[in-house]
């Protein structure tokens, strides 16, 4: 039976940069990024983060994982959402959470 890679598409707000995962579980504990954007700090991150391990992805305290370090060498905003939409999909990838949708909702009150 053939593996499905997990896909997500993040809408990331204001910036209009819309970009694309893909996250296929390699060998083991690896996992491999394919992240499409025209934003060009996303394509930085993209080449720097290709292949990682399951502790460069959730291995550590939020803030110290290496997908995140990564996505601050690249001098991506704080809140962009990238990172944190590679994070999901390499866990759901790699077993260790489902493929649940994430939202972030501005409420007027």
């Amino acid at each position: 039976m053939q593996r499905i890679m997990k896909k997500v598409h993040v809408d990331p707000g204001i910036c209009g940069f819309k970009c694309s995962i893909k996250a296929e579980k390699a060998d083991g504990q690896i996992v491999r990024l394919t992240i499409e954007s025209e934003c060009k700090q996303i394509q930085k991150l993209a080449e720097a983060a290709k292949e990682m391990g399951l502790r460069d992805v959730v291995g550590k305290p939020f803030g110290q994982s290496g997908l995140v370090s990564m996505a601050g060498q690249c001098k991506l905003h704080a809140a962009c959402p990238i990172p944190t939409a590679c994070i999901k999909a390499a866990e759901a990838e790699l077993g260790m959470a489902l493929p649940r949708p994430v939202t972030i909702e501005f409420l007027e009150e």
